[in-house]
């Protein structure tokens, strides 16, 4: 049988490797790379479903789309935790091009997320799984509700601007068709 001073020195030792495990974490500021490591350009690796709700008292104006993103964002410059960037999004055919729409974010480093807000939209939330890639979760709630979960990878912003630039084309092209 374990003496009961020893048991609480052993619950005693285990809370300071605790905690200094975590105090390592936070050392740098944040866990997992931080906010420095999720900022650059990306993009959906598909056409992701997006359900659209358009009247919360009407079941049939449910629908269901299916979008890409294309997501850039940086560090606000002299902060920690604050991101300021844009999304564009569009459909397989191209019927639509909606964006830039701006935001702003804030990064939770004790929970390694980003939570990105937009004017009349909602909250997204942001997660890095690994280096090259990021878990986005759109949730808007203004003229009409709209959740996706959009995997996302990392590409170069070379790419990201000439896909931009593309997709400012195509909108201008919907405007006059």
């Amino acid at each position: 049988m374990i003496p009961a001073a020893a048991v609480g020195a052993k619950a005693a030792a285990r809370s300071l490797a605790a905690g200094a495990v975590l105090a390592a974490c936070f050392a740098g500021g944040t866990m997992a790379g931080g906010l420095d490591e999720m900022t650059g350009c990306w993009i959906s690796r598909a056409f992701d479903a997006t359900s659209l709700l358009s009247d919360s008292s009407d079941a049939g104006s449910a629908e269901l789309v299916h979008e890409k993103m294309l997501l850039r964002f940086d560090r606000i410059e002299g902060t920690e935790h604050l991101a300021f960037g844009r999304i564009f999004e569009w459909d397989e055919p191209k019927s639509y091009v909606l964006g830039p729409t701006y935001q702003n974010g804030a990064y939770n480093p004790a929970a390694d997320f980003l939570t990105f807000g937009f004017p009349e939209g909602g909250l997204d939330h942001v997660t890095q799984p690994d280096a090259d890639s990021l878990l986005y979760v759109h949730t808007k709630s203004s003229t009409k509700s709209a959740m996706s979960v959009r995997p996302l990878v990392r590409i170069g912003c070379e790419e990201a601007d000439d896909i931009e630039a593309d997709l400012l084309a195509r909108q201008e092209a919907l405007k006059t068709d």
